[in-house]
């Protein structure tokens, strides 16, 4: 069947974008939904200040037509992977979409508030995930309001435009995947207070670009790699309350810059053995 018709105008095909100091789109008798979601705030990543509407069977504005081609292959992953999806979820355009926010630098994507319940997809065989320009995935937040089933996808690797990812409070368990050490943009992820398990990567340490990692409150074992020390970058590194049972370097115990290897800017940090 046909994606629902917008209840908002599409902007014009003679310009790449609606401007933000454009009027209010007129209301149609259309019955389907549009989308007028605000981006998600962040820390790493600037979001437009202004919402805008966009026609679910418009033209998605922004990005190339691979671009626009391999986000569809990745997004259309949560539309089947949650039950709860939204009808918007349905739209083309997925810039119409509930908990899409699309910029020129690429797209947010925030599914609290929107869905309930489900799995995290993977980045299926067909699509390129290099070639998805989103930059920030938000499931997490104290409310807890997403509860996600299963394991972190280890083919999320594959979208490096990434500069945040916050999965906290969502309840995923099992392992992290050596795989993400290829996210070397990302700035800010946050796994805490989850099921996470087994024993923490020495190669995340590729990730240059990391400022902020919080792996608090999981079932970790094994150690605190050394290796993550020299992250250049990292400015916060949170991984209290887990299950430890390997050597972890003095001075995580008792942290003094003189005795820290690496050039890590600011610890905030606590350790339960």
């Amino acid at each position: 069947s046909s994606a629902p018709s917008s209840s908002s105008s599409a902007p014009s095909s003679s310009s790449s974008a609606p401007s933000s100091s454009s009027s209010t789109p007129s209301s149609s008798s259309s019955s389907a939904p549009s989308s007028s979601s605000s981006a998600p705030s962040s820390s790493s990543s600037s979001a437009p200040s202004s919402s805008i509407s966009f026609e679910c069977n418009g033209k998605v504005p922004y990005y190339s037509g691979e671009q626009v081609k391999h986000s569809m292959r990745f997004l259309s992953g949560f539309s089947e992977s949650f039950a709860d999806a939204s009808e918007t979820w349905r739209c083309p355009n997925f810039c119409a979409w509930d908990g899409v926010t699309c910029t020129e630098e690429g797209f947010f994507f925030e599914l609290g508030g929107v869905v309930t319940s489900g799995s995290l997809p993977e980045v299926s065989a067909d699509c390129n995930g290099s070639a998805v320009p989103v930059l920030k995935i938000s499931a997490g937040g104290a409310e807890g309001n997403v509860s996600l089933k299963g394991s972190l996808p280890s083919t999320w690797s594959e979208l490096v435009s990434l500069v945040e990812l916050d999965l906290s409070h969502t309840g995923v368990s099992g392992a992290v995947p050596v795989a993400w050490s290829a996210l070397l943009r990302l700035k800010k992820l946050n796994l805490g207070f989850n099921g996470l398990s087994g024993v923490l990567p020495k190669e995340w340490s590729g990730m240059a670009a990391l400022e902020e990692l919080f792996l608090n409150d999981n079932s970790f074992t094994g150690s605190v790699p050394i290796e993550w020390f020299t992250m250049y970058n990292l400015q916060i590194l949170d991984v209290s309350n887990n299950k430890f049972n390997g050597f972890l370097p003095g001075f995580l115990l008792a942290p003094s810059r003189a005795r820290m290897p690496g050039v890590l800017r600011k610890l905030s940090l606590t350790v339960r053995q």
